[in-house]
């Protein structure tokens, strides 16, 4: 059933209500600031910050109807990218004790959120404690929901214009963030040697045997 691209995908599933919030209210807090897109860029520690997040940022106007949501998208984005950086490679990942404020820099309501939806209990343990690995499906899971992300955090026009250096950052071949963008319904453009993405409706997807299980708006 064809719907408008911005509704497909729910970002707020995406993240989870407790991850939500918390990076929600936080930057609803810097947009009352007199200095509100500063507030917001300086509230992520500076080394865990990604040039193209701080850019998507910039780029939302801070009076405009849905710009906390728009951050939101970008922020939460920003932290699954760290998560993904620190744990792709490792044979095993701590569970999140949600008591602590974070869990190795990142919030911990994120990592918490991150672990469901990016992480495999290994045997004997749980997705609430234990130790867990990222298979291969985890991890395509995990960029494509940063690239959705991504792509919700610049609103209506449902669109990445460059993907290269979300693909740079998380050290993946840019064709291989396009190939996971196109088993979520996106249609990819390429001029030169840059890369875009933009979701349209109908949606229309490649013939797939596997491949990530995305959320998607009600």
């Amino acid at each position: 059933k064809a719907r408008e691209p911005q509704k497909v995908y729910d970002a707020k599933d995406i993240a989870g209500d407790k991850a939500w919030d918390r990076i929600y209210n936080k930057v609803h807090a810097c947009l009352h600031q007199e200095n509100p897109t500063f507030a917001v860029i300086e509230s992520i520690f500076e080394n865990d910050r990604n040039d193209f997040i701080v850019k998507m940022i910039e780029e939302v106007e801070p009076d405009s109807r849905n710009a906390a949501f728009r951050i939101t998208c970008a922020i939460l984005a920003n932290w699954m990218i760290k998560f993904y950086k620190s744990n792709h490679f490792r044979k095993s990942i701590d569970g999140v004790n949600e008591i602590k404020a974070s869990w190795f820099g990142i919030p911990s309501e994120i990592a918490y959120r991150c672990i469901q939806l990016f992480a495999t209990p290994l045997p004997g343990g749980s997705k609430s404690e234990g130790t867990f690995v990222m298979s291969k499906q985890n991890k395509e899971k995990n960029i494509v929901h940063i690239l959705l992300l991504c792509m919700i955090a610049r609103g209506s026009s449902m669109s990445i214009p460059t993907i290269n250096p979300i693909a740079e950052c998380l050290q993946v071949p840019v064709k291989d963030c396009c190939q996971l963008l196109k088993y979520a319904g996106c249609t990819i453009s390429k001029s030169g040697d840059v890369y875009a993405a933009k979701l349209k409706t109908p949606l229309e997807f490649p013939t797939m045997s596997r491949g990530p299980r995305i959320p998607r708006g009600r």
